[in-house]
């Protein structure tokens, strides 16, 4: 159960994380294609234009739907057993 629940965390955070890269590459494109600049150099040499934006532009319920994609993540890895036994009851064994 230990393990099952580390392997949880994991996923949260995983998922967490990949939803607020995702956001914020978002807005590294953004600001790229209105500077007209590469978004390689919108990440280097603006930076803070880019966070700034971000960080204005993210809401509450931005927050909510990246923790919700974190607790889902976590709620799947916990529930696997039970979930794939339900998967495996509609099968005929011969």
């Amino acid at each position: 159960m230990i393990g099952r629940s580390v392997t949880a965390v994991a996923a949260a955070f995983a998922a967490f994380a990949c939803c607020v890269a995702g956001s914020l590459f978002h807005r590294v494109r953004l600001v790229a294609h209105v500077d007209d600049v590469s978004a390689w150099n919108a990440l280097r040499s603006r930076w803070s234009v880019v966070y700034a934006s971000w960080r204005a532009s993210t809401t509450a319920a931005d927050w909510v739907l990246f923790v919700g994609v974190a607790a889902l993540a976590a709620g799947l890895v916990v529930a696997r057993p039970v979930l794939t036994r339900f998967a495996g009851a509609g099968r005929r064994t011969e």
